[in-house]
C-alpha cells in the first residue's frame, strides 16, 4: 500500500530529490466507506483530501430540475474532494458518493499546511495538485462544447476503469445525454 501512496503523492510531486518522510506522516486517518455513502454533501465544509486505496467516487451536483449532473469520477490512487469548497474554505456545492465499498486516507487541509510551512518543497504538490484540477475542468468543459456526445463517449471509453466499474447512467450524466441516448450510441458503436 505504501508503493501506492507514494505514487499518487509523486504525480503531483514528481522529484524524486523530494523526501516524502515527513508527507508520507499525513496518512494516518484511514476511513471505511460503504457503497453509496457519502463522503461530501453540500453544506459540510470538506477541510480535507482523501487519498483512495480503493473502490471509486462519483462527484456530482443536484440542478434546479432535481437531475444529477455527474462532474468526476475517482478511483485507486486518485484524490477526491469538493475542490471547489477546499480550495474556498466555503461550504460543499458537491456531492462525493462512493460508487462501492471503499477505503480512503483523509488528510486535514490543516496538518497539509503545516508541512508545506516546514519544508517549502512540499509546496510543489499544492501547486501541482491546483494546475491539475484546473486542467482537468478546463478541458471538460471544452469536450462538453466541442465534441459529440459519441466522441465524449469514444474518450471516456479509452479509460477501461470507467467502461467496467461506472453504472450507465452515471456514464450517461457525465457525458450530458440521457441513458436512452447511451443506449442508442452503444447500438450504434457496438
Amino acid at each position: 500500500m505504501k508503493e501506492k501512496i507514494i505514487e499518487g503523492i509523486r504525480f503531483f510531486l514528481p522529484d524524486e530529490n523530494i523526501d516524502l518522510t515527513e508527507f508520507l506522516t499525513l496518512f494516518k486517518e484511514k476511513k471505511n466507506i460503504k457503497r453509496n455513502e457519502f463522503l461530501v454533501k453540500p453544506g459540510i465544509n470538506p477541510d480535507y483530501l482523501s487519498f483512495i486505496i480503493s473502490g471509486s467516487f462519483r462527484v456530482f451536483y443536484i440542478d434546479k430540475k432535481g437531475n444529477e449532473i455527474t462532474t468526476w469520477f475517482a478511483f485507486p490512487n486518485m484524490w477526491v474532494t469538493d475542490l471547489w469548497a477546499y480550495y474556498t474554505g466555503k461550504k460543499a456545492k458537491y456531492y462525493v458518493k462512493a460508487m462501492e465499498k471503499s477505503e480512503i486516507f483523509i488528510i486535514k487541509k490543516n496538518e497539509l499546511n503545516k508541512i508545506y510551512k516546514n519544508n517549502p518543497l512540499y509546496l510543489n504538490f499544492a501547486k501541482n495538485f491546483a494546475e491539475y484540477g484546473m486542467i482537468m475542468m478546463m478541458q471538460r468543459c471544452d469536450r462538453l462544447q466541442a465534441l459529440t456526445a459519441k466522441e465524449r463517449y469514444l474518450e471516456l471509453l479509452k479509460m477501461p476503469i470507467i467502461k467496467h466499474n461506472v453504472p450507465y447512467k452515471y456514464i450517461a450524466s457525465y457525458l450530458g445525454i440521457t441513458e436512452t441516448s447511451l443506449s442508442r450510441l452503444k447500438k450504434e458503436l457496438f
